[in-house]
């Protein structure tokens, strides 16, 4: 008899669990149509494109490994600078025998400028020996494996299966995808750590998209969508992002008419109410602009370095009126001047006076709080 014919295997996308929203692969597409267009760092300094030029395949995945290592907390173009002065001081170059036996000082002169740089010198050189002892050379061929070597975690396991040995075994979360996952819906707020994010996004996105996936959203976390001042007014997706629709403030270059006329989803609904019930219950303070702000906190320094300058009496707290700067009136200070500053006594002047101490303790520590309550008195600080 004929074996009997085995099942053709289903394709592993269509065991993927449901998205959390359904324009998930519109998002997807038009970020990669800009990613096209747009070049950030890790194009061109990331890991993958540090070893384009290397013809071994051994040493390239070991110049992989390593830039890897040295990435964590620190910026693409300082690791590739930190892969650079490996590869060229070293004797015989970036190799696991030349790592091993390289002095500690010579390593820490290389990698200075990176992040953790003491730590991750020490971690390099002992994953260069285990290496060259136990794999030939090469580097760990499964993902338990990297992650036996110090100073590797799950998502320089998963980066380095992608570009060393081509293998799509997980997602790699860094800073970037787990920024952009959440602002963007794909995954929940209960998720907030890295590995919790990896697992939230694999149980419904395609396999085929994992690998492809850090690139792209690290690339947009270095140009757009920043940890600090996203540029929601150049990002692909700024009108299917939920994030995009909370009110930034008046650096946001989108007017309020052009928030109006996009497209919000529940999520984005939901977000933007929640906002709505937080600001409202902060408008006591009126309409505060940081530009207002930023005034009071220079001309306080101001003030203070005046005092500390001027010679003669001013450190006994008797500074002239016209040595303070004048204050810019903000919505914020009418709210300071509606509670003045507690004057000084009459027994603490006295105590001032003689040196005696008082509530400031010995007389310059009595001088500090006298010069205090006069700065506090000058900016109408309760």
């Amino acid at each position: 008899r004929s074996p009997k014919k085995q099942p053709p295997p289903e394709d592993d996308d269509e065991l993927r669990g449901p998205a959390p929203r359904d324009d998930w692969d519109i998002v997807f597409d038009r970020i990669k149509e800009y990613r096209a267009t747009h070049e950030a760092p890790v194009d061109t300094v990331g890991c993958e494109a540090l070893t384009e030029e290397e013809k071994d395949p051994k040493l390239k995945r070991f110049r992989s490994l390593v830039s890897l290592m040295l990435s964590a907390q620190t910026k693409d173009e300082i690791t590739a600078e930190a892969v650079r002065s490996l590869s060229q001081r070293l004797p015989g170059g970036l190799t696991p025998k030349s790592l091993s036996e390289a002095p500690i000082d010579l390593v820490h002169e290389c990698v200075r400028k990176v992040g953790f740089w003491q730590r991750k010198s020490n971690y390099i050189k002992e994953a260069a020996r285990t290496c060259l002892e136990q794999y030939a050379g090469d580097i760990p061929r499964t993902v338990p494996q990297l992650l036996s070597l110090p100073g590797v975690g799950p998502k320089m396991a998963y980066l380095a299966m992608h570009a060393a040995w081509q293998d799509n075994q997980g997602i790699g979360v860094d800073t970037h995808v787990l920024r952009i996952s959440h602002r963007l819906g794909w995954v929940s707020d209960s998720a907030k750590s890295p590995e919790a994010t990896r697992h939230a996004l694999e149980s419904w996105m395609p396999r085929s998209l994992w690998r492809e996936l850090n690139p792209l959203l690290v690339g947009l976390g270095q140009t757009v969508c920043r940890a600090i001042g996203p540029k929601c007014g150049e990002c692909p997706v700024s009108q299917y992002c939920p994030s995009s629709l909370q009110p930034r403030g008046r650096s946001n270059s989108r007017s309020a008419a052009d928030d109006e006329s996009r497209p919000r989803s529940d999520a984005g609904v939901k977000q933007q109410v929640s906002q709505d019930s937080i600001f409202s219950e902060s408008t006591e303070l009126g309409d505060v602009d940081v530009e207002d702000l930023a005034s009071m906190v220079r001309g306080a320094e101001q003030a203070v370095r005046s005092r500390k300058l001027s010679g003669g009496r001013s450190r006994q707290g008797l500074v002239a009126k016209s040595e303070f700067p004048e204050i810019p009136h903000s919505p914020l200070s009418k709210s300071y001047r509606a509670a003045p500053a507690p004057a000084t006594t009459d027994e603490e002047d006295a105590a001032l006076s003689e040196g005696t101490g008082g509530r400031g303790g010995d007389r310059r520590r009595c001088f500090r709080a006298r010069g205090s309550r006069r700065l506090r008195n000058k900016l109408k600080m309760p």
